[in-house]
């Protein structure tokens, strides 16, 4: 025999109940403190003017920074302040003590991450919008850890860098490249090939890794892709000492080249000489300029505001593009006698 369902009272409680658990903090607690003591409004404010001084655009949801900034003020008291605020004045070891600590919170973590990603899938009828892309976000996220952590522990351990090391949670496709400038030994991105044709317009060339466009392979690559795209190999080609090699000339001339400008290394000759030389001498002068405009924020190819390896392969070729266009049309304006604005 069915129950009968009791009916709701309209009446207001006299005394409200709660159906959550209340734990009760003591007032000297550390986090109390702190809450207590900071000015929550202006550190939120301050917070927001830095965000939009770094911003790009105001594109995406607006974040919820009060939220955002307890929770990194939480890690950094309870989690990562021994680290942060005291390695420095430790010595080598005991800071390796501490990375070592900081890795197993992390390993405890990723554990536990592992295993509520394993059951989000059976659950798949609830997850919609924002939450797919979220359970999408930190499927990512947990596989990037998964590789970085044995190389921290590698470190920990050898003192050395791991092969293949993950520089970027959110984009670990990227890698680190040795430029071995004054102010800029190392870069962080993808490896990039610039081609100057005549004009001085621009052929980028990605890389699938940064051990491919070594310049002992692109110097010839980069004609083959002349000739793939043009039809025909160019008349002359310049590249510097970097792509020399007796083999290289030879390929180059096989490939059609007649006048082969590699810049020579030790005591060996040039293959071209007087008004040729100075010509592809100073063509290939001309390259630096054209990757330094192509990098200039006026076309963004430096820092672009992608959030993924192919967003940043996106981002380069429009940039390139953008400097292609914009020699193009500098050019019809000069043959037309008509100055451009804007």
């Amino acid at each position: 025999m069915p129950t009968s369902r009791r009916p709701r009272s309209r009446q207001a409680e006299l005394l409200p109940r709660s159906t959550r658990t209340t734990i009760e903090i003591a007032p000297n607690h550390r986090l109390v403190q702190i809450t207590e003591e900071i000015d929550w409004t202006e550190l939120e404010e301050l917070v927001q003017a830095i965000r939009l001084s770094k911003l790009k655009n105001a594109a995406g949801r607006p974040p919820h920074l009060r939220a955002l900034i307890g929770a990194l003020v939480f890690t950094r008291d309870a989690m990562l302040r021994e680290f942060r605020l005291f390695a420095k004045d430790k010595t080598k070891a005991a800071r390796m003590k501490l990375t070592s600590a900081m890795a197993n919170i992390v390993e405890q973590v990723q554990d536990g991450l592992e295993v509520a990603l394993d059951e989000a899938p059976r659950q798949k009828m609830r997850l919609a919008k924002h939450r797919k892309r979220a359970w999408a976000k930190l499927h990512k996220l947990q596989e990037t850890m998964t590789t970085l952590l044995p190389q921290i522990r590698y470190w920990i351990k050898t003192g050395w860098v791991a092969a293949n090391k993950v520089v970027s949670l959110h984009i670990p496709e990227i890698y680190s490249i040795v430029r071995g400038k004054v102010g800029k030994n190392v870069e962080l991105g993808l490896k990039w090939g610039m081609t100057r044709v005549r004009g001085g317009f621009v052929l980028a060339t990605l890389g699938k890794d940064k051990n491919e466009l070594l310049d002992s392979e692109f110097a010839v690559r980069a004609a083959k892709d002349a000739k793939a795209l043009f039809g025909k190999a160019p008349k002359s080609y310049a590249y510097d000492r970097a792509g020399w090699s007796e083999g290289n000339v030879a390929e180059l001339k096989q490939l059609g080249v007649r006048e082969v400008g590699l810049a020579p290394r030790g005591k060996a000759k040039w293959q071209v000489a007087g008004k040729v030389k100075d010509k592809l001498g100073s063509e290939r002068a001309q390259v630096e300029g054209c990757i330094g405009s192509a990098k200039s924020r006026k076309y963004g190819f430096n820092k672009p505001a992608a959030k993924s390896a192919a967003g940043m392969r996106v981002c380069g070729q429009r940039s390139v593009l953008g400097f292609n266009l914009n020699k193009l049309m500098n050019g019809l304006a000069e043959r037309r006698r008509v100055v451009l604005v804007g």
